[in-house]
């Protein structure tokens, strides 16, 4: 589903809104109505992770989330409710994937894509990613962000420079003030 109809099918109790960042990126700043279950988790090998942190990893290298499938079942109730994964990049099942050099964002591949995809081998009846992601949700769809962390400073940057509080917002880089 696009970003943009989401609240309006939300609001109409028609599923749960699952955001899949890890919980550090979900900690820092959300849209309501969400719940986290992230896909990925810190890497459990230290020194793995760490070579994550050194290259400007937010939360260092991440691995697929052993549990994630078990704790969307205890996030919304049952495998029978609807849900919509939502994350930074959003995907897109409806484009060609790119297939460039580095440095590329490649709209078919995604932690909400790979997230729903488990999901359904899982055996979620109606399971749904919301294309355009958090930008799109927030920039389009008319969903406020909170943060408790940044909400101030987010809020201060809209009215001075809008494309830099997306780039702080949707940036995977650490960020420090």
């Amino acid at each position: 589903m696009d970003a943009v109809d989401l609240a309006a099918f939300l609001a109409q109790g028609k599923g749960t809104l699952i955001d899949v960042r890890q919980t550090i990126e979900y900690g820092e700043w959300r849209v309501q109505p969400s719940v986290n279950v992230p896909y990925a988790v810190p890497d459990p090998n230290v020194l793995r992770r760490v070579v994550g942190y050194a290259i400007s990893i937010k939360g260092g290298l991440k691995v697929r989330n052993p549990e994630f499938v078990e704790a969307c079942v205890a996030a919304v109730g049952n495998r029978r409710t609807t849900v919509v994964v939502i994350d930074t990049k959003g995907g897109d099942l409806d484009v060609e994937p790119t297939r460039t050099g580095s440095g590329t964002l490649d709209a078919t591949d995604s932690s909400a894509l790979r997230a729903a995809f488990e999901l359904c081998q899982a055996g979620f009846a109606d399971v749904r990613y919301a294309r355009g992601g958090l930008p799109g949700a927030i920039e389009a769809g008319g969903f406020e962000y909170e943060s408790e962390q940044w909400g101030e400073f987010l809020r201060w940057l809209d009215t001075w420079n809008p494309d830099q509080r997306r780039l702080l917002m949707y940036s995977r880089w650490v960020y420090r003030v």
